[in-house]
């Protein structure tokens, strides 16, 4: 699974006087059973060549100091893998520091430039307490506790369509709502959010009809992730899943949301009184899926998009910045690629990723950007394992977001909630 939010048909009609081929009341559970292997898909591309950077999305960047930097991204063509790539030189040149063969990467964090993690869609953690020149791999499913789970609530049977033909048909039976969690950040100790979307299931105008719509979910914990609090959201937000997010205070944040997989234009939601309300923001570049917000202190931030034409290709997207505190934007470059992350680690020198392997830095606070896509993929750690094996009956999460509160403490998100992670 990528590091993008999907939108699942949730509705399951079962009805004699309708065709029906094949229903599935939830998406399926990658295992290590039926994930794919590395062998699964073949590479048609040697390790580090132009032909794998071109075929690889960067999903996620952390500058950690001015010097240094790691980003991720996974290969869009047909084989289980992704690659973790740094810089030490302020993003000019990129090295790739590891590699995974048969689990597809979903989150990074750092708590400085030694010490980080990153997590598998699976649930599989990789450690490095030097940088990245080496890492542990772990894929004990003791590592995770499940800290929050969304009720789900069932939607009545819907009755057929009147008519002969329907007399003695028997009522559509309409699967739950549906949520996954797709980002979680923390700005403090105690503070933390999490975001996600709702796939709720209703009866439909016509008889026997079904609709389903897309809700916003914000879940909040105020004492460091022991507990957390769903938060009730208006009715009128855009019907997008929130995904990332960024927090000046535990007031003042933004998040994100929107798929560039759906066509859909997305949104940019801001909150100024700790997440209990949020409202839309006006970009001045609509067409975009907003795919990364980050603010490096209460009037300076920076979003990137994405887009893709008619044939699926990315590109192209802008960087948008503001300087007074998300007042106004302004569109300060456009580049031919989907840009899937920014971050900042000063005033001068930021760092945005995306499509095609594509890195552009800034170092002067964003008011230029230039594409530093030179890397050296040919090297890194390889690690090979699968993701950890859960008992029979017992569900699997889809992990989608990761993040470190302390060493070898932290939280993730997937389709089933809210985890605490904890190393041993």
């Amino acid at each position: 699974m990528r590091n993008r939010s999907h939108t699942f048909l949730l509705v399951c009609a079962i009805a004699t006087s309708l065709t029906v081929t094949a229903c599935q009341t939830e998406p399926a559970r990658q295992t290590a059973g039926n994930k794919p292997g590395a062998a699964a898909g073949a590479r048609t591309n040697p390790p580090g060549s132009v032909e794998e950077r071109e075929n690889t999305t960067l999903h996620a960047v952390e500058m950690v100091d001015a010097r240094t930097a790691f980003a991720y991204g996974t290969n869009d063509v047909g084989y289980t893998g992704s690659v973790l790539i740094r810089t030490t030189d302020g993003g000019a040149t990129w090295k790739c520091v590891l590699r995974t063969e048969q689990t597809e990467l979903v989150g990074i964090d750092f708590l400085d430039a030694s010490n980080g993690a990153a997590i598998s869609d699976g649930g599989v953690v990789y450690t490095t307490s030097d940088g990245g020149e080496s890492w542990v791999a772990s894929n004990d499913i003791d590592l995770f506790s499940l800290k929050y789970t969304i009720e789900t609530k069932p939607v009545a049977p819907v009755k057929p369509p009147t008519g002969a033909a329907n007399r003695n048909a028997p009522p559509q039976i309409i699967a739950s709502d549906y949520v996954e969690m797709l980002g979680v950040t923390f700005k403090s100790e105690k503070d933390g959010w999490a975001f996600g979307s709702r796939e709720e299931s209703s009866q439909g105008a016509k008889p026997g009809s079904i609709t389903t719509k897309t809700r916003p979910v914000v879940v909040r914990t105020t004492n460091g992730g022991e507990t957390w609090q769903p938060v009730t959201l208006a009715a009128d937000l855009p019907s997008y899943g929130l995904s990332r997010s960024s927090f000046t205070d535990s007031t003042n944040g933004w998040v994100v949301g929107g798929s560039i997989d759906e066509d859909d234009t997305g949104a940019v939601l801001r909150t100024t009184d700790g997440g209990s309300t949020w409202n839309i923001a006006t970009m001045p570049e609509a067409k975009q899926v907003p795919q990364s917000v980050f603010f490096l202190d209460a009037n300076n931030g920076w979003i990137v998009g994405a887009t893709e034409d008619d044939a699926g290709d990315p590109g192209p997207s802008a960087i948008l910045a503001t300087k007074d505190g998300g007042a106004t934007w302004e569109v300060k470059t456009k580049v031919a690629a989907s840009l899937r992350s920014v971050h900042f680690i000063d005033a001068q020198n930021g760092v945005a990723v995306g499509s095609g392997g594509k890195v552009f830095r800034t170092t002067d606070g964003g008011a230029t950007w230039s594409d530093a896509s030179t890397h050296d993929w040919t090297t890194g750690t390889v690690v090979e394992t699968t993701d950890p094996l859960y008992k029979a009956g017992e569900p699997q999460p889809t992990y989608t977001a990761f993040v470190l509160v302390a060493p070898g403490r932290g939280f993730a998100t997937s389709d089933l909630g809210v985890h605490a992670y904890r190393a041993k």
